[in-house]
């Protein structure tokens, strides 16, 4: 053993060479049974790193945590170690497992189920021994670490399952059929699991019956379904074409006509007639241009959660050049709205788009349009939203597509501009209006109203 004069050795760390020793085994390097060390021989040291040259296994470690037992030589048990994986291990019995079906009525005999899962005298008499043999070494001289027998080593712990639950698992799975849950009260009728799922229907009901999820409500004995829905469905088509075209302040209610196409009721037809009667009453009015020299500008506007089933916004949007509406829209957003900021937002960003559509038309045709697009809305808080791109905790879940009107507002291609809610003409593509504010809106986008017409106004609900 060599020294080193920069190093000063410490006795205390020497060990006998060739001295039994156990080294630690790190739990990822061992099963849950396996034995948390393993047995070596002392080899050799490394003072520098606090280490021990360990021979374990026909090969040589370099190890930390070591525990020696100098009062054994290590040679001759670790002989005695690779003799003992030359014996056999002893094996549980097998066990036949086969498909044939299982009865699973309880066995009336005298023998009790638990006398076949004993062991064999043969297995008992090993079992003894091997208990012995690990009594004996209760007085090694390691307490720390308990030294394995000579004698055959019992196996691991089997995951193997008792005898019959294989059989039983088998016969299980064959018989059962696959169950295709339905979609529709049609589907579930023709399954053969027809009453399970009439039963389980029932039990949903008179649960939600108890709990009182809801209160059940008669139909109002003047509103009843139409026996005939495509004369309605006519109309409707009718007035949304003649909205598209050149009536504007059609735009609400046919959109919240056409919402019920499906199974109208009286109390929708006679909506229904009312929008005739007003249409019948202004059937020589359309769009009017020229009226001023005022470019390209629009108005946006929203209605926060106006509709009562999805709670979703309405948003609503009119562009005019030379005096006469060109687009218009009235739809309802994709998104729910957490705040009327966001709404108007959202109503903003989607007006952009035409704006910039509507730009490049011009642009086709010679028109002359401002460099960037006035856009009027009546909502402080979206504006400042729109030309300020710092996102706070309030709009930072705001989806990215409607940033779109900020980058073009950066860009110079739209102008918002703020105005009073009584100026914004796009207020009458949200909402249903009294006549007087009708006829006042429709009048600044070209449709000029008749004052002496016998207009009806229109309202919803």
């Amino acid at each position: 053993m060599g020294a080193d004069a920069r190093y000063q050795a410490q006795l205390s760390q020497l060990r006998i060479y060739g001295a039994l020793c156990y080294i630690h085994k790190p739990k990822e390097l061992r099963s849950k049974l396996d034995f948390k060390t393993e047995r070596g021989i002392i080899v050799g040291h490394d003072f520098r790193a606090h280490t021990y040259r360990v021979y374990v296994n026909g090969s040589i470690r370099t190890v930390r945590d070591v525990k020696a037992d100098e009062t054994k030589p290590g040679w001759p048990i670790l002989q005695d170690d690779e003799d003992e994986d030359d014996q056999p291990v002893l094996q549980h019995p097998t066990v036949n497992i086969t498909n044939e079906p299982v009865n699973f009525e309880p066995d009336n005999s005298d023998q009790s189920p638990i006398a076949d899962l004993a062991p064999s005298p043969e297995l008992e008499d090993n079992i003894s021994d091997t208990d012995s043999g690990a009594d004996s070494d209760a007085d090694s001289d390691t307490p720390d670490y308990t030294e394995p027998s000579n004698e055959p080593r019992y196996p691991r712990r089997s995951n193997r399952a008792p005898p019959g639950f294989h059989a039983c698992y088998t016969a299980a799975a064959v018989a059962a059929t696959p169950i295709i849950e339905p979609l529709t009260v049609t589907e579930a009728k023709q399954t053969p699991q027809w009453p399970e799922w009439k039963q389980a229907m029932q039990a949903e009901m008179d649960a939600l019956h108890s709990n009182n999820t809801w209160e059940l409500a008669s139909t109002p004995s003047d509103d009843t379904l139409l026996d005939n829905s495509s004369p309605y469905a006519e109309a409707v088509g009718a007035l949304m074409y003649i909205c598209s075209t050149t009536r504007p302040d059609l735009s609400v209610s046919v959109s919240l006509l056409a919402r019920v196409m499906s199974k109208p009721t009286t109390r929708h037809w006679n909506y229904l007639k009312n929008v005739m009667r007003y249409v019948s009453a202004t059937k020589h009015l359309g769009i009017t241009y020229g009226t001023t020299s005022a470019g390209l500008l629009g108005y946006t506007d929203s209605d926060y959660a106006s509709c009562k089933d999805t709670r979703k916004s309405r948003s609503g949007s009119v562009f005019i050049l030379y005096g006469g509406a060109v687009t218009w829209s009235s739809k309802l957003q994709t998104v729910i709205a957490t705040s009327t900021a966001e709404a108007e937002y959202i109503a903003a960003a989607n007006a952009a788009r035409d704006a910039i559509w509507l730009k490049r038309i011009c642009k086709d045709l010679d028109v002359k349009t401002d460099q960037a697009v006035p856009l009027y809305a009546d909502n402080q808080s979206a504006i400042h939203m729109a030309t300020n791109s710092a996102d706070t905790a309030r709009t930072k879940h705001i989806d990215v597509c409607y940033h779109f009107l900020r980058n073009n507002i950066a860009r110079g291609n739209i102008r918002m501009i703020y105005c009073t809610t009584e100026d914004n003409v796009a207020d009458m593509f949200t909402k249903p209006l009294p006549y007087s504010k009708l006829q006042k809106f429709s009048t600044k986008i070209g449709v000029d109203l008749a004052p002496t017409a016998a207009v009806l106004s229109v309202h919803w609900g």
